[in-house]
């Protein structure tokens, strides 16, 4: 959560920052990025910190358990591992509500990084082990 509120303050400022200094953005596009940054503010705020850090550890786990299957030469596993993780974030309440948030933010925060579904067939020419 703290990443995320660095994160969002950086973006936003440095978006303000160009905003202030370009002369085709006028006061009413500058109120209206503010009521942005509110409301994801507000959408970051009903986040509860205690889940976001259970994901947060929930995840090194996952990872350290994918890395160690993937020192081990057993890439298919690793594969199946990291797949079925996949599967069960996106459809995390928290993982969800945190997207809501980023979506908010009308493209300032890359929500692309918490794909909504998860295909073995979208991943068929990744492979966890190699990336």
């Amino acid at each position: 959560m703290r990443l995320l509120t660095a994160l969002l303050a950086f973006l936003f400022g440095a978006t303000i920052a160009t905003a202030q200094n370009h002369p085709t953005i006028n006061q009413s596009d500058m109120q209206k990025m503010m009521q942005v940054m509110q409301k994801v503010q507000a959408c970051m705020e009903e986040l509860d910190q205690a889940e976001l850090d259970a994901l947060q550890r929930s995840s090194e786990q996952a990872m350290q358990k994918i890395d160690a299957l993937c020192a081990q030469g057993k890439r298919d596993q690793a594969q199946d591992r990291a797949y079925d993780y996949a599967q069960k974030m996106s459809s995390d309440p928290t993982v969800q509500q945190l997207r809501r948030c980023g979506e908010m933010a009308d493209g300032a925060i890359p929500t692309d990084i918490i794909p909504r579904t998860f295909e073995k067939e979208d991943y068929a020419g990744r492979h966890i082990c190699d990336g």
